[in-house]
């Protein structure tokens, strides 16, 4: 019995020091971006949630928010301490923050250089000073069968902060072919457990009792339990090979994307033909920004396409509806102005003009001022006791100035926006009854409505329609005739419809 305690805790230490082994080698990786990068990332971000692109967006704003990290194995490479992992890992930072997490320690490199990305095997690699004195792993060249003992390290998720984990499990099909997701045409599919964080961590198969990494984990089935898939050890050498002349090198889109605004890569998304756009939807990106890329890439295609079929009628015009270049106003509404020229009918009795300058805040909230004119046609005549006695008909003009808040909900509908919305609009100002009369008048307003966008070149057009509900009252009368000692006031309780035309820059 003794024997049989004492070889389980012999195996029990030999497993303890191995993995303590494989926290010398396998690593969390945090890309590292500049406030630059950040702000420029969250501005995709932004629109990419307003396309309807949810999982685009929420990459985007880990990646600038820094909660983004994944898991790497340090390897030997020509005398190099390089960090392997995967693409998607560092994302599109030049530079990472590499720690080692051992039990008592960690080690910790930071502003490590991304040397070299590989978009077709969605690899990368990190590298290490000269001073680093972490133990590297090499790589197996066997060629792996199913059934095989594997096992995968990394630091998945816990809490949101990385935590070491070493599972086991066999290779279960050991030529995935990939080629119909897009992916690279032949994967390792293996049990071994991983989670969200152990993307860029190896798989490893153990020989003479040491670890050999045979592949990198990239990505895990969520309709299947049990089915990993890793980048196999033949790709990696493809990809090491190429490192001073990388496949494609995929570090600088970020700069490539400086002169494209969020704002004119949801304009230019929203103007490509319908199945351009199901396209790019439905495409299951390893990259949030590849979405952005595609979609420039199918406007210039469709404006050489378009500028060769009308040079071929005599014309050398391009369509500025793609032009990333014109200047263009994005259709979300946030942060935008609109002048508009408002008509009030209240039941063809009393009228209004006015004018109204708004500003839409996040899209949704509406503040702004206004100037009118009422036309008061319509009022009670006051007697001498300042009575009111029957409606009389009289012109009473005047000017007012006031206040607007509201709110609005924009929808997209093809290239236009319908804006349903309601406001409330508060004003004073001084009423004319005549030649001698002079009173405060005191208006509010309640619309309900909706308003159409219509985008031009360099402004949206903007019409509406609303239901109106006025409060006006008119009162405290400055100058008075000579036999009138009292003051008059009217109070006005009216409901119609308001027009609107404007524009919106």
């Amino acid at each position: 019995m003794k024997k049989y305690f004492f070889i389980l805790i012999v195996a029990f230490l030999c497993l303890h020091v191995s993995a303590q082994g494989l926290r010398q080698s396998v690593c969390v990786v945090y890309p590292e971006y500049t406030d630059g990068e950040k702000t420029q990332m969250s501005d995709f971000s932004l629109h990419a949630a307003r396309l309807g692109m949810r999982s685009m967006s929420r990459v985007l704003s880990m990646y600038k928010s820094g909660d983004i990290f994944g898991s790497g194995v340090l390897i030997n490479y020509n005398g190099r301490k390089l960090v392997l992992t995967n693409r998607h890992v560092t994302g599109y930072a030049q530079t990472a923050n590499v720690i080692f997490q051992l039990n008592k320690q960690n080690i910790r490199y930071d502003h490590c250089a991304v040397v070299a990305h590989s978009v077709e095997n969605d690899l990368a690699v990190i590298e290490l000073p000269e001073s680093c004195s972490q133990i590297p792993l090499a790589i197996d060249h066997t060629l792996l069968e199913e059934g095989v003992d594997i096992s995968a390290a990394g630091f998945p998720g816990l809490g949101n902060k990385p935590s070491w984990q070493l599972t086991r499990g066999t290779v279960s099909n050991a030529q995935l072919d990939m080629s119909d997701l897009g992916e690279q045409s032949v994967a390792i599919q293996h049990t071994a457990s991983i989670d969200p964080g152990s993307s860029g961590g190896p798989l490893l198969i153990k020989k003479n009792g040491k670890y050999h990494i045979v592949g990198i984990n990239t990505w895990k089935a969520s309709y299947r339990d049990g089915v990993a898939i890793a980048i196999p050890a033949a790709d990696i050498d493809t990809f090491l090979l190429s490192l001073d002349n990388p496949i494609t090198n995929n570090l600088h889109v970020l700069e490539n994307l400086q002169g494209t605004s969020g704002e004119q890569w949801s304009y230019i998304m929203r103007h490509l033909p319908d199945s351009m756009q199901r396209a790019i939807h439905d495409m299951d990106w390893n990259m949030p920004l590849e979405p952005v890329e595609k979609t420039l890439a199918y406007a210039e295609n469709l404006q050489h396409s378009q500028h060769k079929s009308t040079k071929s009628r005599g014309s050398a015009s391009v369509p500025k509806s793609l032009d990333i270049q014109a200047p263009h106003i994005e259709n979300d509404m946030e942060n935008r102005n609109s002048v508009q020229l408002l008509y009030d009918n209240f039941m063809g009795v009393n009228q209004r003009v006015s004018i109204t300058f708004e500003h839409a805040w996040l899209g949704y909230i509406i503040t702004g001022f206004t100037l009118g004119v009422p036309i008061v046609e319509c009022r009670k005549k006051a007697d001498i006791w300042g009575e009111s006695t029957e409606p009389e008909y009289k012109l009473t003009a005047g000017f007012n100035g006031g206040v607007v808040l509201g709110g609005q909900l924009p929808i997209n509908i093809k290239k236009y926006l319908l804006v349903p919305r309601v406001t409330q609009n508060v004003g004073v100002g001084p009423m004319f009854d005549g030649l001698t009369d002079i009173k405060f008048g005191l208006n509010a307003d309640t619309r309900v409505g909706m308003a159409v966008h219509m985008p031009g070149s360099a402004c949206d057009f903007i019409l509406g329609l609303y239901y109106d509900c006025n409060f006006l009252l008119t009162s405290a009368q400055l100058r008075r005739e000579v036999y009138k000692n009292t003051s008059s006031q009217n109070l006005y309780l009216q409901h119609g419809i308001t027009l609107s035309l404007g524009i919106g820059f």
